[in-house]
């Protein structure tokens, strides 16, 4: 069973708090009480969480607890019976809002306000200072001393109860959050007031009615109340959802519907076999928002592409925030500070970096701080897609374009973020001519869909990402210049982690909280771990978390670290023999020439170099033999083009007659450099 730490100032509110969320969920988790001066004298934490209910007690709880409690800052609220006690004053009358002092004063007044209590004029008052001596009502939760003389009502409102919405975030932390869903969640909403209780009992009969009502509806119907529960459901609605849940009442509505986090009024999902159109409006009591109603509905085929794209199968949603991006160090503050501004407009940002410093995140985190954060976030990687197939995925194509297309044509990625936003990855893999097309779409906000005779409309914001350099592409011709320009309005330059070497250790102790919040390191390990190249940065640093913790150990020393780490240092001394072998404009030329087919002449240069090593010289066909063991998918005609090629590099001395193919010391550094490249976990 989880155990809880609940910390308050006070001993009496810690006790007071703890006996509050033992009613709700006592039997998922054992709780105990502390003041905070206590909770500071502790010598050992057992507890994994902490529940607090002031932003400054949860900062000194932290600084104590470290990394071995995840610290949770409770809100309250205000139950049905508290509310109903407030219905003893009359409409218009002034009311002492009193409470220990001013800020819990216009806290407890934010509360009632929330909650819908708006017909009385309230003043604050902690015991001291003049108020209007014709207010004869008074409002406390237990502050009875503070009452001053000449009131004649008082309305003692207790104690606040936590909010709902806290218990939900406890149950889901402590991962009993089904069950709590299931068995207790219901039962507890009946007692927390809301804004859509003020909607339905201001005449009694009216949500028995409604509750009749929509049960005879062929719709689905749901209301949701001002905290984005549900709070009612008829039949229809609750047997269309079993493919998800057992259960709506109560349910947080984007646990049940994550579709509606788009914020579209219509959607469309998939359920198993099953296919529901949602439809949400929002019920107002005047200009108040009480809440929303769901309508769901089956539908039939066929509704052609605008189904088709709110049913694409792939995620189309952006999960990380800057909240979430970690490190101490001043550059990645001010990189973050930088990025929340132009994420505020919706002009093109071109992420540079190199292989795992976090463009992803970032571009993903620039959405979600955007405007645009309601609709889709849709990413590709411009290299991970053949260039035959890259053009009919972005723009789409109509019904019967080409041989062995989907017979009702497909919805392209620009159409699918429309409204959102479109994150080409690796952009400087794209194609020249697919280039060209990018630029008019960005000039023109239209596409035409591969075998399409019409233009469609599209709303779209481009973050672009690559760890190439594209202005020297430019000059090379391998990247249009109009492009380049086009795309880099708002450019934002990520550093390696050996720039910022502040943050290695905060990352890896971040990553192995979430595998092993035990793991520590020695000293020797931390200055192995600081003194690291980082190659693959961020993405090398996750995976070493991982491999570290396969060891199932809390204390990590050097001997752990996999033997990998020994061959970089070797292979940081042979680059310098390569730079001497070889210039940079060569090696660079031959990259960015050959690009994708790199991984077919680094299998070749493996062979030569191992045939050298036996004084071989192997021709295609015993070459083939040799590579198809490992790779089938490579023909002879794939290693007579790399041959060619490493020939005119130089890299391959082929001999005279029916004599094969030898390695040359420049193959062999360029080999070593490929090579290095893989070292450790800088891959994707």
């Amino acid at each position: 069973m989880k155990k809880i730490a609940i910390i308050a100032t006070e001993k009496e509110y810690a006790k007071y708090l703890k006996e509050t969320l033992e009613k709700y969920i006592g039997k998922y988790a054992q709780s105990n009480e502390y003041s905070l001066e206590e909770f500071e004298s502790l010598m050992i934490i057992e507890e994994e969480y902490g529940i607090v209910a002031s932003s400054n007690v949860m900062h000194r709880v932290r600084k104590k607890a470290g990394m071995d409690m995840e610290v949770i800052l409770i809100s309250l609220s205000l139950s049905k019976m508290q509310m109903k006690m407030l219905e003893a004053l009359p409409k218009g009358a002034k009311a002492l809002l009193v409470n220990i002092d001013y800020s819990h004063c216009m806290r407890l007044m934010e509360l009632l306000y929330n909650g819908g209590f708006s017909d009385v004029e309230l003043f604050p008052y902690f015991g001291i200072g003049e108020y209007d001596r014709d207010i004869k009502f008074a409002i406390t939760p237990n502050e009875l001393q503070l009452i001053p003389e000449g009131i004649e009502t008082v309305i003692n409102l207790g104690e606040s109860v936590i909010n709902m919405d806290v218990l939900y975030l406890i149950a889901e932390k402590i991962g009993v959050y089904n069950e709590f869903v299931e068995n207790e969640a219901y039962e507890i909403r009946k007692e927390f007031f809301s804004n859509m209780d003020k909607l339905l009992d201001e005449r009694k009969t009216l949500r028995e009615s409604i509750k009749i009502f929509i049960q005879f509806l062929e719709e689905g119907i749901i209301l949701i109340d001002e905290n984005k529960r549900i709070y009612l459901c008829n039949k229809t609605a609750s047997e269309m959802m079993l493919p998800r849940t057992k259960r709506l009442d109560g349910s947080y509505v984007y646990d049940i519907f994550p579709e509606l986090k788009n914020k579209k009024d219509i959607q469309f999902i998939k359920l198993e076999q099953e296919r529901l159109c949602i439809s949400t409006f929002e019920l107002k009591q005047g200009e108040e928002i009480l809440g929303n109603i769901i309508f769901l509905s089956r539908w039939e085929e066929p509704l052609k592409q605008k189904i088709n794209s709110e049913l694409s199968d792939a995620p189309h949603g952006a999960r990380f925030t800057f909240e979430e991006i970690i490190g101490e160090s001043q550059i990645i503050k001010e990189k973050i500070e930088y990025a929340k501004r132009i994420a505020k407009n919706n002009y093109p940002v071109l992420i540079t970096g190199e292989s795992g410093t976090g463009k992803e995140v970032f571009a993903q985190s620039i959405h979600n701080e955007s405007e645009r954060c309601g609709f889709n976030f849709v990413a590709i990687n411009c290299a991970a897609i053949p260039e035959n197939l890259l053009e009919s995925e972005l723009f789409g194509y109509a019904r019967g374009a080409f041989t062995g297309a989907n017979k009702e044509g497909k919805v392209g990625l620009f159409e699918l973020a429309h409204k959102g936003t479109l994150f080409l990855d690796e952009i400087g893999e794209m194609p020249l001519l697919l280039q060209a097309k990018l630029l008019r779409v960005l000039e023109e906000h239209r596409i035409m869909p591969v075998g399409a005779n019409k233009t469609i409309s599209v709303d779209v914001r481009i973050i672009a990402a690559t760890n190439k350099n594209l202005y020297d592409m430019v000059k090379r011709k391998l990247f249009r210049e109009d492009l380049y320009y086009r795309i880099n309005v708002l450019p934002l330059e990520l550093q390696s982690l050996k720039e910022r070497p502040e943050d290695i250790l905060p990352l890896f102790y971040y990553y192995a909280g979430n595998v092993n919040k035990k793991i520590i390191l020695t000293k020797e390990a931390e200055k192995k771990i600081l003194s690291h190249t980082w190659h693959g940065n961020v993405r090398e640093l996750r995976n070493m978390v991982e491999y570290l913790t396969c060891y199932n150990k809390r204390i990590i020393d050097v001997d752990a670290f996999p033997p990998s780490w020994e061959e970089d240092t070797v292979i940081e001394e042979d680059a310098e023999g390569y730079e001497e072998t070889m210039s940079d404009s060569l090696m660079e030329k031959f990259i960015l020439l050959e690009g994708r087919n790199i991984s077919l002449h680094r299998v070749v240069l493996n062979v030569l170099k191992e045939s050298c090593e036996k004084g071989e010289k192997p021709g295609r066909v015993r070459m083939l033999e040799r590579i198809g063991e490992d790779n089938p998918h490579i023909t002879e005609g794939d290693i007579r083009y790399s041959l060619k090629v490493l020939s005119e590099y130089g890299f391959a001395i082929a001999g005279r007659g029916r004599s094969g193919t030898v390695i040359s010391k420049e193959g062999k550094a360029i080999l070593r450099h490929l090579e290095y490249d893989r070292i450790g976990f800088i891959r994707k």
